[in-house]
């Protein structure tokens, strides 16, 4: 694991109102960041999740391909490889990786369900891995039944951290699950499992709109079980940040499957075909952020700069 970023501690230790953004503090000056949506494919079918199980209309490039849209750019980068669906299924996954690595640091988000996960120490550059996010959606490894799925996910953790690559377990804490989430998570920490976050649940469940929807004692008992940074410590933060000034597409870039390049994830504005990049130039001025629509509250705070306090903050502070 590595120590360049100090991801975690930064973050715990980060004023979430410093007239300064996030990806500043954290990143060395070299690096920029970029949030990578590789592929929607996936071998589950959570209900909380539009991911797709068949192919048609993705886009694959080759690791070649890969590295050398990356070289292009003339910089250094901190990838975190997220996906609307499995990453490990993407073609030749653990070869994109391996290049990846050569000039780069890489995070990612997995089920953790595929077997080549046991290669992945054969190829990665493991000083270059800051971090594998592991999604424990446990409705569908007890729909495995072939196998005790839940046990294989937890092995797969171990042989990671033995492997000297830290892991943070993440669990969507999707409403049908907060009468049960308190014992998943003593069965994973029974297992040995020490990182391991709830994340909130994002979108419309029985009329409700999460998370708001979430009860005063829910976000509690959220808060309390997490042993990880996540989400909940952004609450208090404004739900626009339209009109704030934001280092995305400075210093922070958003990258789809089909390899087209955004400032964001929230925005519609294309700044270029990723791998055929010839004349962008990087990096863009800092400039107010112009999106009406923000998809994720955490990209917005990693990039924005002299955030005020929102009325989250009084209220969550009486929790």
């Amino acid at each position: 694991m590595t120590e360049i970023f100090n991801f975690d501690e930064k973050i715990h230790l980060y004023n979430k109102y410093s007239k300064e953004s996030l990806v500043n503090e954290i990143f060395p000056e070299e690096y920029n960041l970029l949030l990578w949506h590789v592929n929607s494919e996936c071998n589950f079918k959570c209900d909380f999740c539009n991911a797709q199980k068949t192919k048609a209309g993705h886009i694959y490039r080759t690791p070649q391909e890969i590295e050398s849209a990356f070289r292009r750019t003339e910089r250094k980068w901190f990838i975190f490889i997220s996906s609307l669906g499995e990453p490990f299924l993407y073609p030749k996954f653990l070869e994109i990786l391996s290049v990846l690595t050569k000039n780069n640091y890489i995070a990612l988000n997995t089920n953790l369900t595929q077997k080549t996960v046991y290669e992945l120490p054969k190829y990665v550059d493991i000083n270059k891995v800051l971090a594998i996010h592991a999604a424990y959606h446990v409705i569908e490894l007890e729909k495995i039944k072939s196998l005790n799925a839940k046990q294989e996910f937890i092995k797969k953790v171990h042989f990671l951290e033995d492997n000297n690559i830290e892991v943070i377990v993440s669990y969507i804490a999707y409403p049908p699950l907060l009468n049960r989430i308190k014992d998943d998570f003593e069965y994973l920490k029974s297992n040995g499992l020490n990182k391991i976050m709830a994340k909130p649940f994002v979108g419309v469940y029985e009329n409700k709109v999460y998370p708001n929807a979430y009860t005063k004692e829910q976000w509690q008992m959220i808060q309390k079980i997490s042993t990880s940074i996540n989400s909940v410590d952004f609450l208090d933060m404004p739900d626009s940040f339209t009109g704030r000034i934001c280092d995305a597409g400075n210093r922070s870039f958003f990258l789809n499957q089909k390899g087209i390049l955004f400032r964001c994830g929230s925005s519609e504005v294309k700044l270029a075909d990723f791998f055929n990049i010839e004349g962008f130039v990087f990096p863009l001025k800092v400039k107010p952020c112009e999106c009406t629509k923000h998809n994720c509250k955490f990209e917005c705070v990693m990039n924005s700069k002299n955030v005020k306090q929102s009325l989250w903050a009084k209220i969550l502070n009486h929790v």
